[in-house]
Formats: structure tokens, sequence, C-alpha cells
């Protein structure tokens, strides 16, 4: 176990390097961001400038990078090898709600609760596109594992997928058969032929990012007011896991998404694993 001690008020976010698993970067509600270094006790160096809550961190796909977003709108992007400020990135008008990298390249996104989104390039400290149309903080977003389409969640119940070098809005997914509430969480599947996104209202759905449509839907019928599907991701492209909360007591099931669902009173967490159940 290693104890990390630096911050003065409560831990917001955490990161973990894809590239060096002693590397773990931690954000504050104490306007602070710390790179640490497990095993030297003390951190690597700290992410200094931010004048808001630091909630947000992402590291690039090869490591070389770390984004840190906070609540003030502000994106630094730091070297990782140096400890230096690379640049500062703002666009925003309100706090940054999630940010990632392209899968294959320096490119950062990030979602706002100004309902906009905004695209980088982190080596020049460029803008490249704004992506405007969402009614409401856009809460979950990501590029697809290709590289090729950026999907988005927002409060506002819909889910788009946007072309990133043009800043088109291909589909808009919203409406019935879909959430009624606003969308918490997404994860792409490796393939980037669909999403998963979860709700505030505490459904699942599935949606085909080529077509736009849903092909899965699926609501719990008991309601749990203080809770709501907060987290999915995909393992891999076969059988379905997931990671459940009935009341108090925390479950988890492995199955297929149909055999599951009767067990859940709420999700928290989906993946793809290896083999179908």
């Amino acid at each position: 176990m290693h104890v990390f001690t630096g911050h003065t008020g409560e831990l917001y976010t955490v990161a973990c390097s894809p590239t060096d698993a002693r590397l773990v970067a931690t954000g504050g509600g104490d306007d602070k961001g710390f790179l640490w270094r497990i095993g030297l006790g003390d951190w690597a160096f700290e992410l200094q400038g931010h004048g808001d809550s630091v909630c947000n961190l992402a590291f690039s796909t090869d490591g070389q990078l770390l984004a840190s977003g906070c609540l003030g709108g502000l994106i630094q992007i730091w070297d990782i090898q140096s400890g230096n400020l690379k640049c500062s990135l703002d666009g925003p008008g309100m706090g940054i709600e999630w940010i990632r990298w392209h899968p294959r390249g320096h490119l950062v996104l990030a979602g706002s609760e100004d309902s906009t989104v905004w695209m980088w390039n982190a080596d020049k400290g460029a803008c490249i596109n704004t992506f405007s149309g969402h009614g409401g903080s856009v809460t979950c977003g990501d590029f697809t594992p290709d590289g090729k389409l950026v999907c988005t969640g927002s409060d506002d119940a819909t889910l788009r997928i946007w072309d990133p070098k043009s800043g088109k809005n291909i589909h808009v997914v919203g409406g019935h058969p879909y959430h009624t509430e606003g969308l918490t969480c997404m994860a792409i599947s490796p393939d980037s032929t669909c999403a998963l996104t979860g709700s505030k209202d505490g459904s699942l759905c599935i949606v085909n990012i080529t077509t736009g449509r849903v092909s899965t839907f699926a609501a719990f019928n008991i309601i749990i007011f203080y809770f709501c599907v907060s987290f999915l991701f995909f393992i891999n492209k076969r059988g379905l896991k997931g990671v459940c909360l009935a009341q108090v007591k925390p479950r988890f099931y492995t199955g297929s998404f149909e055999t599951i669902l009767p067990y859940c009173a709420s999700m928290i967490s989906l993946g793809w694993c290896l083999k179908p159940h």
C-alpha cells in the first residue's frame, strides 16, 4: 500500500499512467494537483496554476503528457518527463466534466458544464474544433477507439455523434426509446460500432454508432433516488459483465445483457468479458 500526502482538501480525481505503473496523478478541492512516483514517498511535481478545484486528469495514450482540468474551465498540459507546463488550453466557460485523449495522437477532447465540447492539439496548444448543440452539461464523452468519431452524452438526455474533423453532428439520439433523464456515463466498444450509455433514470442503452439507432434498452423496476448508473466500461467484444448495487449491499454478476438485468436494482459498472457465460 502507498499513501500520498500533500492535499489539504477533498480528493476529486485520480489517474494512472498507461505506460508506467509507478506514476499516479491526483487532483482535489484544494485547487491542487500532483504527479506521484510510487516508491519515492513524495510527489514528482505539483500541477500548479489552477484557480479552482482540479476535477479531471487524463494521461495521453503514449504516457508522455498529462492533462489536468478544473472547475474554472482551464485545462493544462504537462510534460511527464520534464515536469514542465507544456501549454494551457482555455475556451470552456464553465467547469470541465471530463477529459479524453485521441487513441493515437496528442488531441485532447473535453466536455464542459456550459454544454460545449472542445478539441485541441496539445502539441500546438491550439483549438481545432468546438462541438455545440447539447442543451445541458456534457457529462460524458470520448473518441471511438478507431479515432474516427466522437461520442458525447449530456444532461439533456441525448447522445450525439460527431465528425471530429469537420465538427459536423452526424446523429442525435434522444426521445423514446432512449433515456428520459440526463446521461451519466458512456463506454464505446473496442470495435467502435456501439456505445453503451447510462442515465440518471437508472436505464442502460446500447446505441449503434453508425446508424444512431437504439438497439437495446433496459430500465430497472426498483427506483433508488440517490443512485444512478455511474460507470461503464468495455473489456472486449464478447460477453457482458456487470457490477450492481441492490439497496446497500454490492453484488457482482456475469452473463448476457438479458440475464443480469433482472437482478439489478441499479447498475454501476458494465463491461465485456472474454468469454460469454
